[in-house]
């Protein structure tokens, strides 16, 4: 990417910020393409992009007066004047960027309601593999899902769900720590999120507990027989088979389904849940995730072996409880032909 280059003369209301920077010779100060970027998204320099000799290899941006207005305009918000030194107030900062993001979040649900409000090109589409399924955890924010194809079935909106409240979850999984520590962020995770915003963030959460009583009752039949073998008045070889008696009885016999999700990493901890069954005994739950193209098969797998590791994927793959496939041809099922969404009328 070509760097765009910002020359200006020293000047004393920027010098909180030109003492930041990577001084040069004279009096001329250097910043890249991304850093006039963040002062812009800050609100510290009001930029104006324009070309000044277009036959230099690089785009050139000048000193622009309005910057400097902009900066003393903000620096009473950001800058705390002491004696002798300034302070850059990062919790003014943080407070303005969530008040950003919030705001955001506002217009896009506006947009949403708008692309949801547009008339249904067909109802109650059919797709075979969804005829058994039981309960949808969406990762989207509106009922695309129960309008097109099954309604009367539960939907579990972990992000929040355009309508109502309009409060929907915008953010990132996690921060590190001591980041956090440092400039309090909470405010942009998703779980900080959907804790204020009251989301359906219990996940798969019945499947979980099921999962966990049948490890503790294995436990416990192991321990029986262990105890009797010891006594003299059992076999340790009757072990396995005690431990394959409870697993065929409790089984939690589940297929989760995974279409139209990335597997991006900002959802990590879903998808962790998601792959924390079969674990040390096979619970006969299996996962099918479904991709768009060749490309798109690439990405998911490769996102899911950052999340998970190789070794735990590869043995997944190996014992085929997980599968991919590519997604079902809807149209060609119902006998549609595709129409692009700039055709839809509002309803």
């Amino acid at each position: 990417m070509e760097e765009i280059e910002l020359h200006l003369e020293k000047n004393n209301s920027l010098d909180n910020i030109l003492s930041l920077l990577k001084k040069r010779e004279g009096k001329e100060y250097y910043l890249s393409q991304k850093n006039i970027r963040i002062l812009d998204l800050l609100k510290i320099l009001d930029v104006e992009y324009r070309f000044v000799d277009t036959t230099y290899g690089g785009k050139i941006v000048d000193y622009n007066s309005s910057w400097n207005k902009s900066f003393e305009n903000n620096s009473e918000k950001f800058i705390k004047k002491f004696k002798g030194y300034d302070e850059y107030s990062y919790k003014d900062v943080t407070s303005f960027l969530i008040k950003s993001l919030l705001d955001f979040g506002v217009i896009f649900t506006n947009y949403l309601n708008i692309i949801n409000n547009f008339k249904n090109i067909n109802e109650n589409l059919y797709v075979p593999i969804l005829d058994n399924i039981n309960q949808v955890y969406s990762f989207n924010y509106t009922s695309t899902f129960s309008r097109l194809y099954k309604s009367n079935i539960d939907s579990y909106f972990l992000h929040g769900k355009i309508g109502d409240q309009n409060e929907i979850v915008l953010g990132v999984s996690d921060l590190n720590i001591q980041f956090l520590r440092k400039f309090d962020l909470w405010g942009f995770t998703k779980y900080c999120q959907k804790l204020i915003l009251n989301t359906d963030y219990n996940f798969i959460e019945e499947f979980l507990i099921a999962n966990e009583k049948v490890q503790q009752e294995v436990e416990l039949t192991k321990d029986f027989w262990l105890n009797r073998s010891a006594n003299g008045t059992g076999s340790v070889k009757l072990i396995g088979q005690k431990i394959q008696k409870v697993l065929e009885d409790n089984s939690l016999n589940l297929i989760f389904f995974v279409w139209g999700h990335s597997l991006d990493y900002s959802d990590n901890i879903y998808i962790k849940e998601l792959f924390s069954f079969n674990e040390p005994y096979d619970q006969n739950v299996r996962i099918v995730i479904y991709y768009f193209n060749k490309q798109a098969n690439f990405d998911l797998l490769a996102n899911l072996i950052h999340i998970l590791g190789k070794e735990k994927v590869e043995k997944w793959m190996k014992k085929e409880w997980l599968k991919f496939e590519e997604n079902p041809n809807i149209a060609d099922i119902n006998g549609i032909e595709p129409i692009e969404l700039s055709k839809l009328e509002p309803a």
